[in-house]
């Protein structure tokens, strides 16, 4: 139409530089969070190692084997976890399908030590080890939202409540 002024240069002259400055802050985001999963993977390792430097420095020769097997599976265990951590740092899209695991621990662990708290029984490696589960439950979720964007969340809320995603 003749008399209609075309706005379209204008309206996206006026959006392209808001984008690119939330596209930047996500990037910048995400790359923090890809670092803190990286630094927490290290120290699920290093408390692998703990573990097992801890399982074989009683110096006795008659260390309970069911005890020491125990110790094993739990460097295990803690080693796997820090691998988990450090694929979802080099691969931020599978973070997804690592906070599930990491979450449930957590929560396992958190039940337990409530239980124990009140028993006055928790002690300070418990502590850290509850402490360093939930940094994880929260860094991969800081990585799934920055890499995914916020409408992850509200895709995910209407896959739970079984609502079509619009």
């Amino acid at each position: 139409m003749p008399g209609i002024p075309d706005l379209s240069e204008a309206i996206l002259a006026g959006v392209e530089p808001e984008f690119r400055k939330q596209a930047a802050n996500r990037a910048l985001s995400a790359s923090f969070a890809r670092v803190l999963l990286a630094v927490l993977g290290v120290a699920w390792v290093v408390g692998a190692v703990a573990t097992l430097g801890d399982a074989q420095s009683t110096g006795a020769v008659d260390i309970d084997p069911a005890s020491q097997s125990l110790a094993v599976e739990a460097a295990a265990a803690r080693c796997a976890m820090g691998f988990a951590l450090f694929v979802a740092a080099w691969m931020p899209r599978l973070s997804a399908g690592t906070l599930p695991v990491f979450g449930a621990m957590w929560m396992f662990s958190f039940g337990f030590s409530v239980r124990d708290l009140f028993l006055a029984s928790l002690s300070t490696p418990e502590v850290a080890h509850l402490v360093l589960l939930l940094a994880s439950v929260l860094a991969l979720a800081w990585t799934w939202v920055s890499t995914q964007g916020w409408a992850v969340l509200r895709n995910a809320w209407s896959s739970i409540k079984a609502e079509p995603i619009s």
